[in-house]
């Protein structure tokens, strides 16, 4: 357990299964990623397309899957895109540009429709952070094919693809039964959950990157584990019946990350610690998480000592990787989002059908969330896209794309009051530098101009949209001088090794 350098092969593997099965457990799936090592134990074990599984080696009448980890290659797919290109079946070229070219669409203005993504963060991505799932799911998300569809509706192929790639992830990252997207909530528990996989793996099979015309790894690694999903959950649905479904999150290297992080943190600084420090480590997680249950680590009793309250402890066995939005995004959330934005309110490329810019379609989504979050208020302002009709605003077009039936889609008299709100919001900073005043009790002073309007809203409502528009505001200054600094640096940089 502490060799940790030792490579895995197949004697090793098996041994531990064994032990695994003889401890009480049931090894149905092994996973890994898709390094050189791990390659060659899966030819050890003759994984490929059309063999996706070994005999366990404690009861040969059962399949051990093998599955590659889906977030690593959700990285690897947005790598070989961004550094080479993708060319689809039949024929279409999806590349960096393609990327850039809706991302210049929706740039220099306060509100964005694709306020998480930036040129630094998931278009220049190198080093250490290429390591980070969030970037890859963010640019290939329904999201950004939802932004094609509106900005560039002859780009069929490539917005197809992307939101095939988003779904299939979605199936193949499911944590929760009732997970606001239909695809999250289990494989198995939709129709659509295996038509989908099998869709997406004809079309990465086929594609190929840059010059090359074979199959890359990443690409076996998907092959290989959008059947081995099917097989096991043949397999759950023959052993459980026909009702089981699989978490298929719980398919990947998550726990094992996590797991490496928490010991890695009872170091402090020191991260290359030696096998002794290791079990050092481990006795103290142990003893943590029994007393946070209540369990007495000495008698093995539960009841015997108070359990932790979850303020109690610093860490827990939580996932960094992908967490998706919920269907109405706390503030916090929403603040994270608009912190890419930059410029004026209400520009950016036009809709070519509908004549809405970019920034009208962000506005209205922010209306739809003001007015979600002060429904208890004036539940007047709008409605659940599930109830809402057809005679809502154009504007809400691409809020509509975006809605699973649970985002809020504001009526014309809220947009028209938001957009008059928004108007003595910019006019009452426009003479300041950045355009935000430093004044102290700045918002208090915006609702109170607000108020003076006679705009009918209650007082909340005012003040919601108040500090919403306030951090927006904030958040593309934050966003301005964070890139000022960086291109400091690469001067100062540059000035030196001319030197």
């Amino acid at each position: 357990m502490f060799q940790f350098d030792q490579a895995i092969d197949r004697p090793l593997l098996m041994y531990l299964i064994e032990r695994i099965e003889q401890a009480g457990g049931r090894v149905s799936a092994v996973v890994s990623d898709m390094g050189p090592k791990n390659r060659g134990l899966w030819r050890d074990l003759h994984i490929g397309p059309t063999s996706t599984s070994f005999a366990n080696p404690s009861d040969s009448s059962r399949q051990v899957w093998v599955f590659a980890d889906i977030p690593h290659l959700l990285k690897l797919l947005r790598n070989h895109i961004l550094d080479d290109c993708m060319r689809l079946r039949d024929g279409t070229v999806i590349t960096k540009e393609t990327f850039k070219t809706i991302m210049d669409l929706d740039v220099h203005q306060d509100y964005k429709m694709l306020p998480k993504l930036g040129y630094s963060t998931h278009l220049d991505v190198t080093g250490q952070a290429r390591q980070k799932v969030r970037p890859a799911a963010q640019l290939l998300s329904g999201s950004f094919g939802h932004v094609m569809e509106l900005l560039r509706p002859e780009w069929v192929e490539e917005r197809k693809f992307i939101h095939l790639s988003n779904d299939s992830f979605d199936v193949c990252n499911a944590t929760c039964p009732t997970d606001k997207k239909p695809l999250s909530r289990g494989l198995g528990r939709d129709v659509r959950h295996l038509e989908l996989l099998g869709r997406f793996e004809d079309e990465i099979s086929a594609a190929r990157f840059g010059r090359r015309r074979d199959v890359l790894p990443f690409q076996l690694g998907y092959q290989v584990s959008l059947r081995s999903v099917r097989g096991l959950l043949d397999d759950v649905k023959r052993d459980l019946g026909p009702g089981t479904y699989l978490l298929t999150a719980r398919l990947n290297q998550d726990p094992l990350e996590s797991f490496f992080s928490l010991v890695r943190g009872k170091g402090g600084a020191s991260l290359n610690h030696s096998p002794t420090e290791a079990k050092c480590r481990l006795k103290n997680l142990t003893i943590q998480f029994l007393v946070r249950a209540g369990i007495n680590p000495l008698s093995g009793k539960s009841g015997e000592v108070r359990p932790f309250r979850d303020d109690d402890v610093e860490t827990g066995f939580v996932s960094d990787r992908v967490e998706e939005v919920g269907v109405e995004e706390d503030l916090e959330e929403l603040l994270h989002e608009v912190s890419q934005t930059s410029a004026s309110s209400s520009g950016g490329a036009v809709d070519p059908v509908t004549g809405v810019t970019t920034g009208q379609y962000a506005m209205t989504h922010c209306a739809g969330y003001v007015a979600a979050k002060v429904r208890s208020v004036d539940p007047s302002l709008g409605t659940p896209s599930t109830y809402a009709g057809e005679d809502v605003p154009i504007q809400t077009l691409y809020t509509r794309l975006k809605s699973y039936g649970g985002l809020t889609i504001p009526n014309e008299t809220w947009l028209q009051k938001y957009q008059k709100m928004e108007q003595a919001f910019s006019i009452h900073h426009h003479r300041e530098p950045d355009q935000l005043s430093r004044r102290p009790r700045v918002i208090g002073e915006v609702v109170n101009l607000l108020e003076g309007q006679r705009l009918g809203l209650d007082g909340r409502v005012i003040k919601r949209f108040t500090r919403l528009r306030t951090f927006i505001r904030m958040g593309r200054i934050n966003r301005e001088r964070r890139l000022a600094a960086i291109a400091r640096r690469n001067r100062l940089k540059v000035a030196q090794f001319l030197r």
